[in-house]
């Protein structure tokens, strides 16, 4: 039912939408050229001394973070104007909506809470519009192309190496589970933090007039209360989040420091290859990260 409705404000401008969806794949497939050159760079310049495909590395390179640099830009501009204008096709049609609610409604909903619903919420969705289809696509992509070549360069070390991830797509799940209940209660304390600044300032007359300044502080002070506590477990789950993935990715590197660097002494591996094992799994963690964001 929610994808059916995203789809229907989406459809308008679904022909720039999967324009900029190619563009996430054509980054993050453009992102695993650099190691592969750095391979060569190593194998054939560093070992074997042939420099003249010195210069057509340094040229491969450059038209890559140039395409990089300019596929980027293009996608986060246009990427951005359609969420902005599903957000602003939603916001519309929303607050009609409110508009045609019975009077009944509106006398059991505070204003405080249906401000954040055409402001902040729908804000929310419009970087989900953006980031979501980025985060995934652009997260499997690289994932997906960086097992690709790993496995093409050495099966038995990529094997080795990439044992660890379920590992680390079990922790992510896990730590994501525990903040997603989290974020679904601050969600709410925002909501009762906006509720209590709306009947404040609605009513300061009135707590002026009954000098009620003390005790209204103290309700504020309740209610945010519950909005820092739900804050700070947010902010540990994050302080355990990502260090833990990156610490699991970083088992998987010495794997490849101390196996890989045996098969290269053994003559089995270049040094350019053991390089792009190196390059290849320090970012590995970084598209699960943001699998898990999304």
């Amino acid at each position: 039912m929610y994808t059916r409705r995203f789809l229907k404000y989406l459809r308008p401008y679904r022909r720039v939408f999967i324009l900029v969806n190619v563009g996430h794949v054509a980054v993050a497939s453009l992102r695993l050229i650099p190691p592969f050159l750095l391979k060569l760079l190593i194998d054939r310049v560093v070992i074997l001394g042939e420099l003249k495909i010195l210069w057509y590395l340094i040229f491969v390179a450059g038209g890559t973070y140039f395409l990089i640099a300019l596929l980027s830009g293009l996608k986060t501009y246009w990427g951005h104007i359609v969420a902005q204008k599903m957000t602003f096709d939603l916001r519309n049609n929303l607050y009609g909506h409110l508009q045609k609610l019975p009077l009944r409604f509106h006398d059991n909903q505070k204003t405080g809470r249906l401000i954040p619903r055409v402001l902040d919420d729908l804000g929310i969705i419009e970087e989900a519009s953006h980031h979501g289809p980025e985060g995934f696509l652009g997260a499997f992509s690289l994932l997906l192309g960086t097992c690709i070549v790993l496995f093409h360069f050495n099966w038995r070390l990529a094997l080795l190496s990439l044992a660890i991830v379920p590992f680390i797509f079990l922790f992510v799940l896990k730590a994501w589970r525990l903040m997603h209940r989290d974020f679904r209660v601050l969600r709410r304390r925002v909501a009762d933090l906006s509720d209590r600044l709306e009947d404040n300032f609605s009513g300061i007359r009135i707590i002026k007039s009954f000098l009620r300044e003390g005790h209204e502080l103290e309700r504020f002070k309740s209610v945010n209360a519950g909005h820092f506590q739900i804050r700070e477990s947010v902010i540990k789950k994050m302080s355990i989040f990502s260090p833990g993935a990156e610490f699991l990715n970083g088992i998987a590197i010495l794997v490849v420091l101390g196996y890989g660097g045996l098969l290269f002494f053994r003559g089995e591996i270049t040094g350019g290859i053991l390089a792009v094992f190196f390059i290849y799994l320090r970012q590995f963690y970084t598209p699960i990260i943001q699998l898990a964001h999304i």
